[in-house]
C-alpha cells in the first residue's frame, strides 16, 4: 500500500464524516414531521407526508414537480445512495472529488429542505416570484451539472437572496455554513453564542465572556464581563455543533506538564 492510498483513504473518511454531520443535522431538524398520518390526494397516497399538514400551495407544488413526498425520507434515500458509493478499494482522486461535490450538494439540499420545513411550520407560503426562484434552484441541484465552483456559488447566492427576501422563522445560518465555520475555527473557538438578534459569535480559551464588543452584523453589544453574558445574548454551542463530534477541551495540566495530577 502506498502513501497515496493512505492519503486518499484519509480524504475519503473526511468526506464521509462531513456527510454524517449533514445527515445528523437533517434528522434533528426534520424528523418531527414524520409522525403525520397518511393522506390520499387525487388517488395517490402520501404516507407521513409534509403535504398532509401544510397546505402551502407553492411549496407543495415544488415538491410534487420533483416527486418529493417527504423531505426527510428523500434525504435518507440520498444519504444511503452516497454511502453505497464509498469504496476504499476505489478511491482515486477523481472519484474522491466527485464524491466531495455530491456531499456538498447533499449539504445544500439539506439547507433548502430545512428552510422549507420552517415555512411549513409557520404556514408561511412563498410568494410567486420566490417560488419561481426556488423552483429554478431545484432544477439546477437535481440536474446533471456537478455542484462545484461557479455553479455552486451561484446557487448559494440565489438561495441566500430568497431567504433574505422571504425569511423563515428559525432559519438563520445555513447548515453548510455552520459546519464550514466550526471546522475552520476548530480549536480557536471553545463556545458559541448568539447576539440579541441571533447572529453567531465565538469565544476562545475558557469559553466564558470576559470583554464586551459590538456585533459586526447589527451593532448589538456582545460578550460580557466576569463570565457574565450581556443581557439578550445566549449560548449557541449546541446549535452550532449539532451533529458534530464533541469538542475536546484539553486539561491544562496535561498540555503543560504532559500528565494529569
Amino acid at each position: 500500500m502506498t502513501s497515496n492510498w493512505f492519503n486518499s483513504g484519509r480524504n475519503l473518511l473526511k468526506i464521509v464524516k462531513q456527510l454524517l454531520e449533514y445527515h445528523n443535522y437533517a434528522y434533528e431538524n426534520l424528523r418531527s414531521r414524520r409522525t403525520l398520518p397518511s393522506l390520499t390526494m387525487n388517488g395517490f397516497e402520501y404516507p407521513n407526508s409534509d403535504i398532509a399538514e401544510s397546505g402551502l400551495h407553492y411549496c407543495d407544488d415544488i415538491k410534487k414537480k420533483f416527486q418529493i413526498v417527504n423531505l426527510l425520507d428523500y434525504l435518507n434515500h440520498e444519504f444511503e445512495h452516497l454511502i453505497e458509493r464509498v469504496n476504499m478499494k476505489e478511491c482515486s482522486e477523481i472519484i474522491i472529488q466527485q464524491l466531495n461535490n455530491e456531499v456538498s450538494r447533499f449539504g445544500f439540499i439539506t439547507d433548502v429542505f430545512i428552510y422549507m420545513h420552517q415555512l411549513y411550520k409557520a404556514k408561511n407560503d412563498l410568494k410567486y416570484e420566490y417560488a419561481n426562484s426556488l423552483y429554478r434552484i431545484f432544477r439546477a441541484i437535481f440536474g446533471n451539472i456537478e455542484f462545484k465552483d461557479n455553479h455552486e456559488k451561484k446557487l448559494l447566492n440565489d438561495f441566500k437572496e430568497i431567504v433574505k427576501n422571504h425569511p423563515a422563522a428559525g432559519f438563520g445560518i445555513s447548515d453548510k455554513e455552520r459546519v464550514d465555520i466550526v471546522n475552520a475555527l476548530h480549536g480557536a473557538v471553545t463556545k458559541w453564542y448568539k447576539c440579541p438578534n441571533g447572529h453567531m459569535y465565538g469565544i476562545g480559551d475558557c469559553g466564558m465572556a470576559m470583554v464586551e464588543t459590538k456585533c459586526p452584523e447589527c451593532g448589538s453589544v456582545i460578550g460580557g464581563q466576569s463570565h457574565q453574558l450581556q443581557t439578550g445574548n445566549s449560548d449557541a454551542t449546541t446549535e452550532m455543533r449539532n451533529g458534530m463530534a464533541a469538542l475536546h477541551i484539553p486539561d491544562p495540566f496535561v498540555v503543560r506538564f504532559g500528565r494529569e495530577w
